[in-house]
């Protein structure tokens, strides 16, 4: 085996995760690409993360992988946030339910809140510290 250059050893530490690192699998729902690119770049190295650009592609992730939280904007064509969740009811994973909105007054989302399908509510514009500081919190809950 070849001793890694700076180089490579800068690629590795950048792009992969220790293998015996238990990590948390996110999983960000947005129908803006540019916010999905941007959400993958600042948690790829402490979380494994999946990305969807629509609430019916998120449900095939979500079914095929064990996702620990799910961050979803609320209004996206097709399918809201919340309706996602409400699909989720039989889910077995007991994944975390945040929504991403720039309308917290959402009727909609406070229905969702009242029934149990999201157990937190952010508004937009996101700050990358109070994402990770409240996903830590609500980890540490379940």
């Amino acid at each position: 085996m070849q001793p890694l250059t700076f180089i490579s050893y800068f690629t590795y530490t950048l792009f992969m995760a220790a293998e015996d690192e238990p990590r948390m699998t996110l999983l960000f729902v947005d129908d803006e690409f540019i916010n999905l690119i941007g959400f993958k770049a600042l948690f790829r190295r402490d979380y494994r993360v999946f990305t969807a650009l629509s609430a019916q592609e998120a449900l095939k992730i979500i079914k095929e992988n064990k996702i620990d939280a799910i961050i979803s904007d609320q209004r996206m064509p097709g399918m809201k946030g919340s309706e996602m969740f409400a699909c989720l009811d039989n889910y077995e994973g007991k994944a975390l339910r945040l929504i991403v909105t720039g309308y917290a007054q959402d009727e909609e989302i406070k229905e969702a809140e009242e029934k149990g399908l999201v157990d937190l509510v952010l508004e937009k514009p996101l700050q990358s510290q109070l994402l990770l500081s409240q996903l830590q919190r609500l980890s540490k809950k379940r």
